[in-house]
């Protein structure tokens, strides 16, 4: 008889009769299902002797995944990987964001509040002062000139003015993993660099005159 949709129909009536029929019989026996022989389970019972229950697993489990958390707990992620992994880490990224870049996968996006001056997007309030206290003293500038390309990172100055070929870079707070000393500490190895920060911003706009920034000379060799 061949394997039909009737065929299967008849079979499933088939079945639940029988079942039907067995539960009526004996409710109880139908749903414990059949009674296994002593045979049998004295082989289970061997079978789970020295085995630890599944709770007792899990808490063995849960306790070393709590001593892991523990010994990380504290620690970097550079103390959890290693020196050299986590420098092979960084590499890797960077050299994938210089590539989207170059690329032009990656564009250089406003995450801070903004402010606008002659049309220009600037990314703070600072750099916009700065910028009308060049147009006051007659310097051209052009803000956010050109990405470098330095060892492990790049560097964006907020401004460059081409009459005296320098860039300035204005700079409310410092970072305090030291990131943005290093990018301007090797960005103004190879050009002029001249740094507007809280130190001397207000100085700047009364004067005009930027005096070196007491932090940025006590960290540049950090």
């Amino acid at each position: 008889m061949p394997f039909t949709k009737e065929f299967w129909k008849e079979r499933r009536e088939e079945i639940c009769k029988k079942m039907s029929i067995a539960q009526k019989k004996n409710p109880v026996k139908y749903w414990e299902g059949k009674s296994r022989s002593e045979a049998t389970k004295e082989k289970i019972r061997q079978s789970l002797l020295g085995r630890k229950s599944s709770s007792e697993a899990n808490i063995k489990r849960s306790l070393t995944l709590k001593g892991r958390e523990s010994e990380k707990k504290g620690k970097n992620f550079k103390d959890i990987i290693g020196k050299e992994r986590e420098e092979e880490r960084r590499k890797m990224i960077s050299d994938k964001i210089v590539k989207q870049y170059l690329s032009g996968q990656r564009k250089n996006k406003m995450h801070y509040k903004q402010a606008y001056y002659k049309g220009t997007r600037m990314r703070s309030s600072w750099e916009k002062e700065v910028a009308k206290k060049f147009d006051s003293m007659n310097i051209k500038w052009v803000y956010e000139p050109k990405r470098f390309f330095l060892d492990g990172c790049t560097y964006l100055p907020d401004f460059y003015l081409p009459e005296s070929n320098n860039y300035v870079e204005v700079k409310g707070y410092w970072n305090r993993n030291k990131k943005d000393i290093k990018k301007v500490s090797d960005f103004s190895k190879e050009h002029d660099l001249v740094i507007i920060d809280s130190a001397n911003y207000e100085h700047f706009l009364k004067t005009g005159n930027i005096t070196e920034s007491k932090y940025v000379t006590e960290n540049m060799s950090m």
